[in-house]
């Protein structure tokens, strides 16, 4: 059975890396939303994605993060509120 993550846990381990100093790839499914074209609603799921660090990624004042799938320089910006699942765990 799936056990539910917070918000604040799944922040702090967004900023795991590994032994090497590298990121920690994550897998995240989020709905996709933009308001300014009033479209949205539709299920995402990244696999295999690292968190960009920046000046307001991943606080809670923004409540947005940057992620980028691995191997890539696409950046896209996730609305923390919009995470459904981080590696398969449900977020609460």
């Amino acid at each position: 059975m799936n056990q539910y993550i917070k918000v604040t846990q799944m922040l702090d381990a967004m900023k795991e890396t590994m032994a090497s100093g590298q990121p920690k790839p994550f897998t995240i499914g989020f709905l996709k939303a933009d308001r300014a074209r009033k479209t949205g609603g539709q299920y995402r799921m990244l696999k295999c994605v690292l968190s960009r660090r920046g000046k307001k990624s991943g606080s809670t004042e923004s409540r947005l993060i940057n992620v980028e799938a691995h191997g890539t320089k696409d950046v896209q910006s996730i609305h923390i509120d919009n995470i459904l699942y981080f590696n398969d765990r449900p977020v609460s």
